[in-house]
Order: structure tokens, then sequence, then C-alpha cells
């Protein structure tokens, strides 16, 4: 998140949340597939540990695939929303359908 990573960046992610977050749910939206390119959009909700605060929030991926193997993915989505989710400015609605901001007004 916030940079562009490798393999090994990835994994490292991917072991700090198994390590930190927990009930973590990917609700998919919409998905396009046109040749070997994709675009994913989803709702991405999950808990915590250290606080027990659940947080959603609305993201599109694109990339493509080559030789069998994903060769790109990018990942889009505002962070603030989950940094205000966690405060209680905004709400969680994990079932919603994902947009890149809540259905609300601040």
């Amino acid at each position: 998140p916030g940079r562009r990573m490798g393999v090994d960046g990835a994994l490292e992610v991917f072991r700090f949340w198994r390590d930190h977050f927990s009930d973590t749910r990917i609700h998919i939206h919409a998905l396009i597939i046109e040749g070997n390119r994709f675009s994913v959009e989803y709702q991405y909700a999950t808990t915590k540990d250290e606080t027990g605060v659940r947080t959603a929030s609305g993201t599109v991926s694109t990339g493509y695939v080559e030789d069998g193997k994903l060769r790109v993915w990018k990942e889009y989505l505002d962070g603030r929303v989950s940094r205000l989710q966690a405060s209680g400015e905004l709400p969680v609605d994990e079932f919603a359908e994902p947009f890149p901001w809540p259905d609300v007004e601040l």
C-alpha cells in the first residue's frame, strides 16, 4: 500500500495482514476480463486485532496476466475511508455496493 512492490513486498504485506488482522472478507461486485487484462471492483472488510475495530471500503484493482503468471496488480483505494471508520467518523457497511467513499456527507 502506498508504494510499488514486487513479490517479496507483497508477501510482506500479506504476512503483516495475517498477523495483525482477522475476519478479512472480500465481496466481489464486478469482474471484467478482456484477453489477459482484468479489472475487479470489490468491498474489502477486516478487523484489526489490536483494537477490534472493523473497517470496510470499496476498491478497484486492475492488471494483467502474462505467461500464466500475474504480472501487474494495481489497486486503487482511498485510505482515508478506513482511518475515518476506525475513528467513528464514517459508517461501516460491509455489504454496500463498493464505492470509493461511503454514502454520507461529512
